[in-house]
């Protein structure tokens, strides 16, 4: 009889823990998805509803809808992503991940060529460009990096060569190249030493 009762009151104890544990469809807040698009699989989460996200201008949205991941600037019409967001190539090598909020990429990401080699790495802070930045060949070897802000380049933006070493150096803000403006003082000196010399020689010749 004891054992009848403990047997009892473990499956009874089991049962209200997977009850407790247990939610509907209706109760997540979100769950996760695979989508096959082409030759790409993606698998990532969603919000179950989008009620306190209002789209905001100048954000790109990841959104799903139809088994497609979509991106919109400024709106979406679907289930918003939401949580670790990963890509795959059809040989199953990683071509990007990252980690997407209310639909906004946020945080580091990191981009692959299909031969494992890095591609990119960046920075996005709500859905915008923002921070460090840097450009990979398909051998691993890297040939640019800057800083972006709100999606536009932001400071020094500088080129390699295959060896490491500085091709390039090019300032920008936000968006603009920032070239550099000509010194005039020195032409101005020049000009009038050679004002002063014409002087000299006019007065020796008088």
């Amino acid at each position: 009889m004891k054992v009848y009762k403990s047997l009892l009151l473990l499956c009874l104890t089991t049962y209200i823990a997977v009850g407790q544990s247990f939610k509907s469809p209706s109760e997540m807040t979100r769950y996760k998805i695979v989508v096959n698009m082409g030759d790409l699989t993606i698998k990532t989460s969603v919000l179950n509803s989008n009620k306190k996200i209002r789209p905001k201008s100048g954000h790109i949205y990841l959104w799903y809808t139809s088994n497609k991941i979509l991106e919109t600037e400024e709106g979406f019409d679907g289930r918003i992503v939401d949580g670790q967001f990963k890509v795959f190539y059809i040989n199953d090598q990683l071509k990007e991940q990252g980690t997407v909020k209310n639909g906004l990429r946020a945080g580091r990401w990191i981009y692959w060529y299909s031969n494992g080699r890095v591609n990119e790495k960046i920075r996005w802070k709500k859905g915008q460009k923002w921070g460090e930045y840097k450009l990979f060949n398909n051998d691993g070897e890297l040939i640019a990096s800057g800083h972006f802000k709100k999606n536009r380049l932001h400071g020094r933006f500088v080129t390699y060569d295959k060896f490491g070493r500085k091709i390039e150096i090019k300032k920008y803000r936000y968006g603009c190249e920032q070239k550099k403006k000509k010194r005039k003082t020195k032409r101005i000196k020049n000009n009038q030493k050679q004002k002063d010399n014409n002087t000299t020689i006019s007065s020796t010749i008088s």
